[in-house]
């Protein structure tokens, strides 16, 4: 039942903007997130981690700020779509986000100084930027790998 919500759920924001997508997914899928990690791999004694597959879906329009309210998001999938302007500052509270795949898009800035002030993405491992409209990608990189620590993969 879940499952079949969230499907039509995400079918449904694919053909909206990317805006109201991922203010649908902050209201109605966290909870889902939760269950799925919980029960997708019952019997292997897994757990899959929190993740918003959104590639390939023609999304449009700005990251909305509202992605910074799932707070349990542990990746985050975006690549290949049409989103623009830069991303939200408020990814930087994400305490959780070990990989974030924004690629492919028409992105074309990064807030690494709110990024740090919010004091998350300290489990960010990978971040995939490449394929944007990020000017001077070598700075960009040296400030993230600065604000974020070296621990970090970045592709710009």
């Amino acid at each position: 039942c879940v499952r079949a919500c969230v499907r039509a759920c995400v079918r449904a924001c694919v053909r909206a903007c990317v805006h109201e997508c991922m203010r649908v997914c902050v209201m109605s899928l966290e909870p889902f997130f939760a269950v799925a990690a919980e029960n997708k791999h019952k019997n292997k004694n897994e757990k899959t981690p929190p993740t918003t597959p959104l590639r390939y879906n023609k999304l449009t329009g700005l990251v909305p700020t509202e992605i910074g309210q799932l707070a349990q998001l542990q990746r985050v999938f975006v690549g290949r779509n049409s989103l623009s302007g830069p991303l939200p500052g408020e990814l930087g509270g994400l305490q959780q986000l070990r990989i974030a795949e924004f690629h492919n898009n028409r992105l074309s800035g990064v807030p690494v100084a709110a990024w740090a002030e919010l004091g998350g993405l300290k489990r960010l491992t990978e971040l995939k930027l490449q394929g944007n409209q990020i000017r001077d990608g070598a700075a960009v990189r040296a400030e993230i790998k600065s604000a974020l620590g070296p621990m970090c993969y970045i592709v710009i």
